[in-house]
C-alpha cells in the first residue's frame, strides 16, 4: 500500500484498517499538506517501545518518523472527557480503533510542531515555553516533555475544539496562530459510533 502521507509506510494491521486510519488525514483537511510535508515513515505496529517502555505512539523530531501502536490496553480508552484530568486525548475514546486514530492525530501534531521548529523557530519557542496548567490532559502538562502540550493541543483542536476554546484559551489561540502560520485549515473530526 502506498501513502501520500509518508515516504515509507509499514503496518501490521489489515489494509482496510490502515486505509480507514489514513483517511482521517484527508477528512480533517490535512492530506494535501502531508503530501507536501510527509512523514519520513509512518509505522503501524502491534506494539511500540520507547526507552524500554511500551507506548501508544512515538515521533522523532530528528528523523520525522512516527510509530503508532495497534495493541491497546483496556485502560487506554473509554474515559469521559474531564478537561485537565484525563491521561491523554486518546483515552477519551469509545474503542481501541478510535484511540489508535487519536494517537495518530497526536503524532501528526508533533509533525506539525516539527515544521514550526524548522521554518518558524520563534513561534516554536513560544509553544515550548507556554504555561500548561489549563491543558486538556495530564500528558500535556508534563514538565519534562513540553512538546507534548502542542501535540495534545492539536488533538484537542481536532476532536474537542468547543471545549478547547473554553478551558484553554491561551493554548487555543496559540494553536490557531500556529496552524495559520503553517497555512493549514484543520476541520474538526468525530468518530462515528
Amino acid at each position: 500500500m502506498q501513502s501520500p502521507h509518508a515516504l515509507q509506510l509499514k503496518y501490521t494491521a489489515s489494509s482496510e484498517q490502515i486505509k480507514a486510519l489514513l483517511l482521517i488525514f484527508d477528512q480533517i483537511g490535512i492530506g494535501h499538506w502531508l503530501s507536501e510535508n510527509p512523514f519520513s515513515s509512518l509505522e503501524f505496529r502491534d506494539t511500540v517501545v520507547l526507552n524500554q517502555y511500551g507506548v501508544n505512539g512515538w515521533y522523532s523530531y530528528k528523523d520525522r518518523n512516527a510509530q503508532i501502536a495497534l495493541t491497546r490496553d483496556k485502560t487506554s480508552f473509554g474515559a469521559a472527557l474531564d478537561w485537565g484530568q484525563i491521561q491523554s486525548v486518546s483515552t477519551v475514546s469509545n474503542s481501541p480503533f478510535e484511540a489508535i486514530g487519536k494517537t495518530m492525530v497526536h503524532e501528526l501534531g508533533h509533525h506539525l510542531h516539527n515544521k514550526l521548529l524548522l521554518d518558524f523557530p520563534e513561534l516554536f519557542g513560544v509553544t515550548m515555553r507556554m504555561i500548561r496548567s489549563d491543558a486538556i490532559s495530564n500528558y500535556a502538562k508534563s514538565p519534562r516533555r513540553p512538546e507534548e502540550y502542542f501535540a495534545e493541543s492539536f488533538a484537542a483542536w481536532v476532536f474537542h475544539r468547543t471545549d478547547f476554546v473554553i478551558f484553554d484559551q491561551q493554548g487555543y489561540a496559540t494553536m490557531n496562530k500556529s496552524l495559520d502560520t503553517l497555512g493549514i485549515t484543520v476541520k474538526e473530526y468525530e468518530f462515528s459510533h
